[in-house]
């Protein structure tokens, strides 16, 4: 694609530009359309733009696509009427042959822009079937057209799937270029629909047949990019319909190789975009890079036309600009809203069109590519979740809708469990007071008794919802119940204090579970107030009962990322809890691992590792240790001595979690050296990071593919350590070079913890980090660069003073290098380096990188001999903390050569570079941007070291 055709309507402007000239140009008579195109403009980008969208306007009313580009062919254009169009035809093709090759020509079955397909019987030995033969139309003969076809052929020889129609031959028979493929003798997916009116699920079944067609072929790179009912058609097949994909006329490669042939052709070009507007999405229209997610929002539009007997916007008879403008801007209606406007009133909307399904076919929707499901897989797996009765991903931080789904699924569970459980706290907080009540004094009974009789009274009214005469059918959950009873409090417990902040907590502490943060926030809060008036009176039980709710709110504030608010609530919970407890005790030591975790969430993994060894030597010494609460202690302290870059103490840590998992008596507290834990799966988590901060790329990426088993067997798919794991599976295959296998966990991972944790929580700014790292990698300047800027945008707002926003400035000044702007760079290195020397000293390795990085900037912009001391510097510190192999230390070594050569010591240079070549080249692909300057510099030194 040539960067001129590229840029005609990449801006606000150059789109306007087209819509303006478009409009005026759908006003000309067609055959001096070009003409008249040359004397509005000069620009052949902008007329290119405005060809191919008259092309699609013209296809998408019934015309056939005009001729190739003028300007690249000198055949004159085909009339616009249909029936000209036939005699143009004719004229240039004379009669079809009655015969090609082996191939008896029998009838014509449909023509378009690059030529004629034909039904044909061929003969195979004694055999003879029926093919549909594909026919280039003779005028493209040896031009860019003749060059797709081939690439069409490449296509669908790798296509071989029940549901796509595949290719049975294909070649040259007296310089006529053809595709044989298998006939089907079927109906197209519209007219089928109107002709035999399926109910919901068999239209459902039928386009999850259509979603593992179109992924099979992603998962060959190869994307449709013009699905549409007229391209799928429906035959029987065994005694049940089946659907066949068709015409990859059009179809892209996505692997290097086919990508670059396909690249050479006219018909990729923005000038000669082919589309059926109607099905394309907005990044088809605005002529941007398509992708898979391309291919998912046009199934979203056939899913809406297979629910509604309707497109998602009405455009027959709507002027090209005007398409456009709704395709790029106007969200879709809900399916169920635009059903019921074609439905009379008394007719019943099914509720899963009025939830789910909305859901569904609205992400499948989104203007923004990544927005959308990230692969068709995901799209098919959530009909089929829909089809289950299981919670949809499209809906995935709809917990309400979760839970009453699960209620629908367990109605008798559910109900004796709540039961159950409601009614063992209210035998709790009653055993509690009565026991308290009788080892205090006689006197105290009475108002023990009064608590016993609030708290039953309290859980006898709540429970009342369950009760069916009450409800009258409608549904009730455990969230109605918390919110029930959340709203009771204050009049419930006036006068029983003790009794009324044992239930806020309980709640409290629910509502964090469910991710409810504000909701449990407010309850603990109100609970923390009333222990601590009751500690001032002398309230036996009061001092546990205060540092249980200290510990509670110090967990939600941290999950919810504010660390600075949780650390003097765990301190004063761990100052207090020592009060309690003569020696060690498990609870000391993991209010220490709270503590750790704070810290570290704040920037000072140093203090996190000290914290944790305490909470360690804490847990060997308590009478009471469970094997699993050690080894969650051995590998936290393992990531905390990580982000020291202190690796051998973290391997030495993660070696004995192993050993303590795998033993036999760790086996029972943990679930055996092959359950699916979340503990095993936390560990593994911790391994992969450690492996990738050693640079065994391959073994994290193991790591992390066993840990993020484990997390889904005992989480599922919605859960926030899932989408951390997705996030550091696709940072380590990214780092490989293995960038396609990388986007989809990446993208998923995000979307994961932003539906789980809310969009600002530090977890979501750590994997839009990641992801700005890959798509860097990736070669994406743009989108990494709007990534990056708001990664430093939210951790500006949340946490500045982080050493965080030092990794991020640092990420964000290495694309303004490979953008050519090192002056740019330099000023975020100079941040970046100040930063990590305030949080780590000058002996760090994330120092030392922001270091390096600002000599080479330096360099770039002219002081290369300033920039040597430093990268020497830097190296030193990256030799100490890492082994000889280690990427880190092969690209320091790398920068540092280069400014060697550039200042004239030319041999150590030589050196340098030719150490780092081989480790960079292996870990990250020959076509990296840190091996190709490597190898230039290599190239550059010639006789001296360019071997």
């Amino acid at each position: 694609m040539s960067a001129a055709s590229e840029r005609a309507s990449a801006t606000p402007e150059g789109w306007a530009r087209v819509k303006d000239l478009l409009a005026r140009a759908l006003e000309q008579p067609a055959d001096s359309i070009d003409a008249w195109l040359r004397t509005q403009t000069d620009d052949p980008a902008l007329r290119n733009e405005v060809r191919a969208l008259l092309a699609a306007h013209r296809q998408s009313a019934g015309l056939e696509p005009p001729a190739p580009d003028p300007e690249q062919t000198d055949e004159p254009a085909a009339p616009d009427g249909q029936g000209d169009y036939r005699a143009h035809r004719a004229a240039a093709w004379g009669a079809l042959p009655e015969q090609l090759g082996p191939y008896r020509i029998l009838r014509e079955l449909g023509h378009g822009g690059m030529g004629t397909v034909v039904l044909a019987r061929q003969r195979l030995d004694d055999v003879e079937r029926e093919v549909a033969l594909k026919l280039i139309h003779p005028r493209y003969a040896g031009s860019d057209i003749e060059a797709r076809f081939r690439i069409e052929r490449r296509i669908l020889a790798r296509l071989d799937h029940p549901h796509i129609a595949g290719l049975l031959d294909a070649g040259t028979v007296d310089g006529q270029p053809f595709l044989a493929m298998e006939y089907v003798d079927g109906e197209a997916l519209d007219a089928y629909c109107r002709r035999l009116r399926p109910d919901l699920e068999e239209r459902l079944e039928l386009f999850r047949q259509i979603c593992d067609a179109v992924s099979f072929a992603h998962r060959n790179l190869v994307i449709h990019r013009d699905l549409k009912p007229a391209n799928i058609l429906v035959r029987e097949r065994d005694g049940a319909p089946s659907v066949q994909l068709l015409d990859f006329g059009i179809a892209k490669l996505l692997d290097t190789e086919a990508g670059a042939e396909e690249g050479s052709t006219a018909l990729t070009r923005t000038g000669a975009r082919a589309m059926t507007p109607e099905y394309a999405s907005p990044e088809q229209m605005r002529g941007e890079t398509v992708t898979t997610a391309s291919d998912v929002y046009s199934l979203g539009v056939v899913l809406y036309e297979l629910i509604t007997g309707e497109r998602p916007h009405e455009l027959r008879d709507t002027p090209l600009p005007e398409i456009a403008r709704v395709v790029c801007e106007e969200p879709a209606a809900p399916p169920s809203r635009r059903l019921r406007e074609r439905v009379s009133s008394s007719s019943r909307v099914p509720a899963a069109l009025r939830r789910d399904l909305d859901a569904i076919v609205l992400m499948a929707l989104r203007k923004d590519p990544v927005a959308r499901y990230p692969t068709v897989a995901e799209l098919s797996a959530d009909l089929e979740r829909l089809q289950q009765g299981l919670p949809v991903r499209a809906r995935r931080g709809d917990r309400v809708d979760a839970l009453l789904k699960f209620v629908r699924r367990h109605r008798l569970a559910v109900a004796v469990t709540l039961l159950s459980f409601v009614l063992l706290i209210g035998f709790s907080l009653t055993l509690a007071r009565q026991v308290a009540a009788t080892e205090r004094a006689l006197d105290l009974s009475e108002r023990e008794a009064s608590r016993a009789a609030a708290s039953q009274a309290f859980l006898e009214e709540t429970l009342g919802a369950a009760d069916p005469v009450a409800r009258q059918g409608a549904e009730w959950t455990v969230v109605d119940a918390l919110d029930r009873a959340r709203q009771r409090l204050d009049a419930s417990f006036v006068d029983e204090p003790a009794t009324g902040a044992s239930v806020e907590h309980l709640l409290g502490r629910l509502y964090s579970n469910l991710g409810r943060y504000s909701e449990g926030e407010e309850l603990l809060r109100s609970a923390l107030g009333t222990r601590r008036e009751l500690l001032a009176t002398g309230d036996a039980t009061a001092q546990a009962d205060l540092v249980a709710t200290l510990e509670s709110l110090g967990l939600l504030l941290g999950r919810s990322g504010r660390a600075p608010e949780a650390a003097p609530l765990l301190e004063e919970a761990l100052e207090r809890a020592r009060q309690i407890h003569e020696g060690p005790h498990p609870q000391i030591a993991r209010l220490l691992d709270h503590l750790a975790r704070v810290a570290n969430a704040a920037g000072d993994p140093g203090r996190a590792a000290e914290l944790e060894r305490r909470s360690i030597e804490v847990l060997e010494a308590a009478p009471s240790t469970a094997t699993a609460d050690l080894v969650h202690a051995l590998g936290s302290l393992a990531s905390f001595e990580r982000e020291n870059s202190r690796l051998p103490e973290a391997t030495a840590a993660i070696e004995r979690a192993v050993a303590l998992l795998d033993e036999p008596s760790g086996s029972a507290g943990a679930g055996g050296a092959g359950a699916p834990t979340s503990l095993r799966g936390e560990l593994q988590m911790n391994r992969g990071e450690l492996l990738e901060a050693q640079g065994r790329y391959e073994e994290a990426v193991a790591a992390y593919r066993d840990g993020l088993a484990h997390h889904r067997a005992v989480y599922g798919h919605a859960h926030h350590w899932v989408g951390q794991g997705l996030v550091r599976l696709g940072t380590a295959l990214s780092r490989q070079g293995q960038h396609h296998e990388a986007e989809a966990p990446m993208r998923e991972g995000v979307e994961v913890l932003r539906a789980t944790l809310g969009p600002d929580h530090p977890d979501v700014v750590v994997s839009l980090n990641n992801l700005g790292f890959f798509l860097s990698a990736r070669g994406a300047v743009e989108e990494a660069t709007r990534v990056l800027e708001e990664v430093v945008a939210m951790q500006r707002r949340n946490l500045p003073d982080h050493p965080f926003l030092g990794i991020a400035l640092r990420n964000l000044g290495f694309l303004d290098m490979r953008s050519g702007d090192p002056a740019s760079a330099r000023t975020k290195f100079e941040e970046a380096l100040l930063i990590h020397r305030r949080h780590h000293g000058d002996d760090h390795p994330r120092t030392a990188h922001s270091r390096l990085a600002l000599a080479w900037a330096s360099g770039v912009l002219g002081d290369w001999p300033g920039a040597v001391a430093p990268m020497r510097d830097a190296v030193a510190v990256f030799e100490a903390a890492y082994d000889d192999g280690h990427p880190r230390l092969a690209d320091g070594r790398s920068l540092l050569g280069l400014a060697l050569l550039r200042t004239g010591e030319r041999a150590r240079a030589a050196e340098l570079l030719r150490r780092a070549l081989p480790i960079l080249r292996e870990v990250h692909g020959p076509e990296d941007h840190r091996v190709e300057r490597t190898a230039a510099a290599l190239a550059e030194l010639g006789g001296d070291g360019g071997r």
